[in-house]
């Protein structure tokens, strides 16, 4: 190799290691960079980390105390559905009676009206003093199960002086 193409190596090692250290100085201020992110990132997510594991320990207290709740509620909640199975029991014991009253309340009621009923083509046969309210005033009632009070109001008594 002569002079001339060693000079020429030279220069161009030269050149390339000028060329090269710019961009080494910048790579390793990108690793130090990266490396300063890093290590922050690293302290954030056992922050985080440590903050999500005390966030589920207190959700687990949460959830024994609820359960534990739970479980003393268990009796009043087993008591309320006993109650209500009893009701509907009841219920179905009382309809068949509710149905025999609504059959067998209108005949008493007929009844009552012809044991209390003056005698046929009586003059004056109901008290005119006493009058019920009107039917619109009046809650709505079946009229088998509206008796009519007027019969039921003593009669008055003419006193005759003479």
């Amino acid at each position: 190799m002569t002079e001339g193409a060693q000079i020429a190596i030279v220069v161009l090692i030269a050149v390339l290691v000028g060329a090269a250290l710019p961009v080494l100085y910048q790579l390793q201020r990108v690793l130090r960079s990266a490396r300063t992110i890093l290590t922050n990132a690293d302290q954030r997510l056992e922050r985080a980390l440590a903050e999500v594991t005390n966030a589920a320990g207190r959700v687990d207290q949460v959830v024994a105390r609820a359960e534990q709740d739970l479980e003393g509620l268990r009796p009043h909640i087993e008591a309320a559905a006993n109650l209500g199975r009893m009701a509907l029991r009841l219920q179905g014991m009382i309809r068949p009676i509710a149905t025999l009253g609504g059959a067998v309340g209108p005949a008493m009621v007929a009844a009552v009206r012809a044991i209390f009923a003056p005698p046929a083509g009586a003059a004056g046969d109901r008290n005119e003093s006493v009058r019920a309210e009107p039917e619109a005033a009046a809650p709505y009632r079946p009229r088998s199960l509206q008796p009519d009070l007027a019969q039921f109001q003593p009669k008055e008594v003419a006193h005759h002086h003479e």
